[in-house]
């Protein structure tokens, strides 16, 4: 398991109590993550890693600029590695008051 700090990841489970009724709450690298289930078909949309939430919202989108706008914004790339996740995007612990917002654009992007 990925460590983050306690309240890193009090905000991360409010934000997944907020999606309770349209995100599915797992693991995936030893993080936790949200993930929305169509058929038998699950798409993760958010990750926390430490002290980031990595959000896929499509390198080509709005929501995608919008949310590299954010102070302390990068390509997500778990585990500090070297490997960006191209589509998606870190916003920082301290920005968590707009994580709603950003997870809310994945998930209007994913829907099919």
């Amino acid at each position: 398991m990925i460590e983050s700090r306690p309240a890193t990841t009090a905000a991360f489970d409010s934000l997944a109590a907020s999606f309770d009724e349209l995100l599915e709450r797992g693991q995936m690298m030893g993080r936790p993550c949200l993930f929305l289930a169509t058929g038998d078909r699950r798409r993760m949309l958010a990750c926390l890693d430490a002290e980031v939430l990595g959000v896929r919202l499509g390198r080509t989108s709005d929501a995608f600029a919008d949310a590299m706008a954010v102070p302390g914004a990068t390509v997500f790339s778990p585990g500090a590695g070297r490997r960006g996740f191209a589509d998606w995007v870190a916003l920082p612990a301290a920005e968590h008051a707009c994580w709603e917002h950003h997870v809310t654009a994945a998930l209007a992007l994913a829907r099919p």
